[in-house]
């Protein structure tokens, strides 16, 4: 998938939902779909950013949005 979209990071796989149950963002009414996340972590491995959206359909509209916090974890 990362070759695929020309990504350099790396990319959580869970298909066994393992760390979306141990995050606690697993979606009750779905069952198998977490809430959209989005989580950044530093150079240092600090979390330096969280955002869990409730509803699915509420998220960024834009990577834009996450910016800020992007520079700050720089």
């Amino acid at each position: 998938m990362r070759e695929q979209s020309g990504l350099t990071f790396p990319l959580l796989m869970d298909p066994d939902l393992a760390t979306i149950k141990a995050y606690g963002i697993l979606n009750i009414e779905s069952g198998k779909i977490p809430h959209p996340t989005a989580v950044i972590v530093d150079k240092s491995g600090s979390v330096t950013y969280v955002r869990v959206d409730e509803q699915f359909m509420v998220r960024p509209s834009t990577v834009e949005e996450l910016l800020p916090a992007l520079a700050a974890a720089d």
